[in-house]
């Protein structure tokens, strides 16, 4: 996979494909375990995924860089019949077979520490199709290091080069820390999700 300029010092940023269906599973059940901890079940994430997740809604992934060599190989390959859009991606979405660092090397880099997965919406009062952040995840251990930061500049890219004018997302209002990273990039409130429970 090549290397986006966008990525942070010390870590590799590169394009997923639809084949890594089983992982984006695992990053939003991550996303969600830690923002509600108190819940263990979130099995009902592979729906969504399975619901939303093509070619038209690219993923992004972090890895710490781990120096030269080979890659490292992860099987998250499904067959044609599990992933029918398989073979669009492949053709949408070429994959290469190493990735290069900051200084065009090649680079091993390991299991990816942070993810972002991007789609579409339609704004309902004008019809305009715009970018939605549906995951923007991090390892607390490797926060702090401008990777939320060098995801939201490739979120912001993706959709400036599709002509997109706006870009969106749902935060949690507890989740303050976020909050500020999308006001730092100059997201503001536009709508209010209310819900009852019983």
């Amino acid at each position: 996979m090549e290397k986006s300029a966008l990525s942070p010092p010390g870590y590799c940023l590169y394009k997923g494909t639809t084949r890594d269906r089983r992982l984006l599973v695992d990053f939003l059940e991550r996303t969600y375990q830690a923002l509600f901890p108190e819940r263990h079940d979130f099995s009902h994430l592979g729906q969504t995924v399975e619901s939303y997740f093509s070619w038209r809604s690219p993923l992004w992934w972090v890895t710490p860089e781990t120096g030269q060599g080979s890659p490292v190989h992860h099987d998250n390959s499904f067959s044609v019949g599990e992933d029918p859009l398989r073979l669009m991606a492949q053709i949408n979405l070429p994959v290469q077979d190493q990735r290069v660092n900051s200084q065009g090397e090649k680079t091993a880099c390991a299991q990816p520490i942070a993810g972002l997965w991007l789609g579409n919406a339609v704004d309902q009062v004008t019809g305009d199709r715009h970018g939605h952040i549906f995951m923007l995840y991090v390892e607390p251990a490797h926060r702090r290091r401008g990777i939320a930061t060098a995801l939201m500049a490739q979120a912001q890219q993706w959709g400036q080069q599709r002509g997109d004018r706006r870009l969106a997302l749902q935060v949690f209002t507890h989740n303050q820390g976020a909050q500020e990273l999308y006001e730092k990039f100059g997201f503001s409130p536009h709508a209010l999700v209310m819900q009852k429970t019983w």
